[in-house]
């Protein structure tokens, strides 16, 4: 089963790419987004060529739970 996803995903991606390609993008990207969390994800796309253009960061607020006070 993990092979025909690995397969079904890089078909997807040859497919836009092609796509990309024949609608004139010469010299444009793919960006896509992935969760850190997703490893294996990651794995596949370092694999296929691509690279870590940014990283996002967040944290989370929750003002009832994090009253500070500041003095």
């Amino acid at each position: 089963m993990y092979s025909k996803t690995v397969d079904s995903v890089r078909i997807g991606y040859m497919e836009t790419e092609d796509f990309t390609l024949d609608m004139g993008a010469m010299n444009y990207s793919i960006e896509l987004g992935v969760s850190e969390e997703n490893t294996s994800a990651i794995e596949f796309y370092r694999a296929i060529g691509m690279t870590t253009k940014s990283r996002k960061m967040e944290i989370i607020l929750n003002y009832h739970e994090n009253k500070t006070s500041v003095n």
